[in-house]
């Protein structure tokens, strides 16, 4: 009788786990460090069953592989410097603004300035549409779905060549989507991603903020300790999900605390994602000096919504640049008292 298979996840009756055969060829075994773990990925690429997720006997594994180069972080040789970001900047849409009052940053969405063939529109064309003054400054921001970065992934040559000559004044670099439904090596696949087109954008001479992002201890760690080894980084983004559980809230804040005692210095975290007023607080509290970009305050005037903090739909009689002036001035002036309570300038 031949040996009993089982699945990686599953310890055998003296408590060790099986080890996959599938873990000594993986190109990101050294970076993983969950081959023996719970969060393993599965023997084979048939146990996923109808999935779209990266799995490291699947076919298109050997060329992303190719394409990434490596699985490790880059070498920042240039300073990442903070780019004058306050303490909050509003994520906006295109369109017809003539009344509307915005400040002297605002964030655009990624899928509002690209195109199908991975270029971007240049930011002339942004300023015309929201109608605002030369020295008002505009970022890119990639906290988009994933589809439309894997577009920009296809195309990335071409898309950072035309982000370098589009003129914005920033971009928060992508950062692909870390799910824990998906096996080990489409995580490490979707932060090495991540990681490449910051490093593609960077070295092309843009104003790139490096993204960082995990799913294990290890992960976060990994990317404490790029940031500590980098001093010329000043200035990083996360994402923050907009999740009401309060234990997918507690396991994100976590993460976010190890990634800050790992770091062991000040930095400037460019937060996207949250709105609400107490998780912004605790925000404050475990990453220090923030900046929010948050599109809760456009869409609460877009949908005629009472100014922020109001929670819920509750209708306004107020015009929406009106709503939308109040909500932004509130918020700023909320996240600015946050670092002044702290000592930060």
């Amino acid at each position: 009788m031949g040996p009993v298979t089982r699945p990686i996840t599953q310890p055998d009756p003296n408590l060790w786990m099986i080890s996959s055969r599938i873990c000594g060829a993986c190109p990101a075994r050294h970076v993983c460090g969950s081959q023996h773990s719970v969060h393993a990925c599965p023997d084979d690429l048939l146990s996923l069953g109808p999935s779209s997720q990266l799995h490291p006997q699947d076919p298109d594994a050997d060329q992303m592989t190719a394409d990434l180069g490596s699985f490790d972080f880059p070498n920042a040789s240039t300073p990442v410097k903070k780019p004058g970001f306050p303490a909050f900047i509003p994520w906006v849409r295109l369109g017809s603004h003539a009344k509307w009052r915005f400040p002297s940053w605002v964030a655009v969405p990624l899928h509002e300035v690209l195109l199908e063939d991975g270029t971007v529109h240049d930011v002339d064309r942004v300023r015309r549409s929201l109608n605002l003054r030369s020295d008002q400054r505009v970022v890119i921001s990639c906290h988009v779905k994933d589809k439309l970065l894997g577009r920009v992934w296809r195309k990335r040559t071409r898309f950072v060549r035309s982000l370098r000559d589009a003129g914005f004044d920033s971009i928060l670099a992508p950062g692909f989507s870390v799910w824990s439904t998906h096996c080990r090596f489409q995580q490490l696949t979707a932060i090495a991603q991540s990681n490449r087109l910051f490093e593609s954008l960077h070295l092309e001479g843009v104003r790139a903020v490096p993204h960082v992002s995990g799913f294990t201890d290890r992960d976060w760690r990994r990317a404490g300790l790029w940031l500590a080894a980098h001093s010329e980084v000043e200035i990083v983004c996360v994402d923050v999900q907009r999740s009401r559980q309060h234990s997918s809230w507690t396991e994100e804040m976590a993460a976010l605390r190890l990634l800050r005692s790992t770091v062991g210095r000040p930095l400037r975290w460019v937060v996207n994602g949250v709105s609400q007023h107490r998780r912004i607080e605790e925000l404050s509290r475990t990453l220090g000096d923030l900046t929010v970009v948050s599109a809760d305050v456009y869409m609460r005037a877009v949908k005629g919504r009472q100014p922020w903090p109001v929670c819920g739909n509750e209708r306004s009689d107020l015009a929406k640049h009106e709503i939308f002036a109040r909500s932004s001035s509130a918020f700023a002036g909320f996240v600015r008292g946050l670092s002044s309570d702290q000592g930060i300038r």
